[in-house]
């Protein structure tokens, strides 16, 4: 491998490192504000279930043409263990 070959892959590593920090952050900052809506909502499970229809419903109006199939099993699959996480922990 070349000087320039560890570099670039230096700087992919560094990249992949930043989209996983900012992802993580924002991930805490989303599951703690849906949690004080669920909390703060009539009915905490409706509420849940409805903002992740419409979250569903939005995906569902996306382009699929676009975006890998993987793409949009991995963001239903992502968006379903979202709220998971928020139901269990009231």
């Amino acid at each position: 491998m070349g000087d320039q070959e560890g570099r670039a892959q230096d700087k992919i590593a560094d990249s992949v490192r930043c989209v996983q920090a900012v992802s993580l952050a924002n991930n805490y900052l989303l599951t703690e504000i849906v949690r004080d809506l669920a909390n703060a909502a009539n009915n905490r499970h409706d509420y849940l279930v409805g903002m992740f229809e419409r979250i569903s419903a939005l995906a569902d109006q996306l382009p699929t043409e676009n975006q890998s199939h993987l793409l949009n099993d991995l963001f239903r699959e992502e968006l379903s263990k979202f709220f998971a996480e928020v139901a269990r922990k009231p």
